[in-house]
């Protein structure tokens, strides 16, 4: 809630649209349904997802890996990063991969404008996120 309040600021509540992933079986629908109720006021949609995150994610990997993707500098980015690193490996979690892949997407398909950071980008020591994260998933 208090991103959306935040997002509501900066933007206006017609400036953005929320998404959020609605979770397989039976508790998926009376989530969604909480946080309809949460966010009234608010442009809510659930997504319900029916293809892999392997699969969602290869539009934005083959964006990332012609680099068309830039990583804005956030006290999560390192903890981003480690799952790309980590993808596909038991017991990892794929959240930030979802919810990235998924936000990808949307913004394709959307017509409200991309806002970036001016000059963001992945830098550092830790080097570039790169095409590896899911390509080694796919065994390409």
């Amino acid at each position: 809630m208090s991103t959306a309040a935040l997002d509501a600021r900066r933007f206006g509540t017609r400036g953005f649209s929320i998404w959020m992933e609605q979770e397989g079986g039976a508790s998926g629908p009376t989530v969604m349904a909480h946080y309809a109720h949460v966010l009234a006021g608010y442009e809510f949609h659930a997504d319900k997802k029916d293809v892999h995150t392997d699969v969602r994610a290869r539009p934005m990997s083959s964006q990332m890996e012609a680099g068309n993707i830039d990583l804005v500098d956030h006290p999560s980015l390192v903890d981003f990063i480690d799952e790309m690193e980590a993808y596909g490996q038991e017991g990892v979690h794929d959240d930030m991969i979802a919810a990235a892949t998924g936000a990808f997407l949307k913004l394709q398909v959307s017509a409200a404008p991309y806002i970036a950071a001016p000059g963001a980008s992945l830098s550092g020591s830790r080097g570039s996120a790169g095409p590896s994260w899911i390509s080694a998933n796919y065994g390409d």
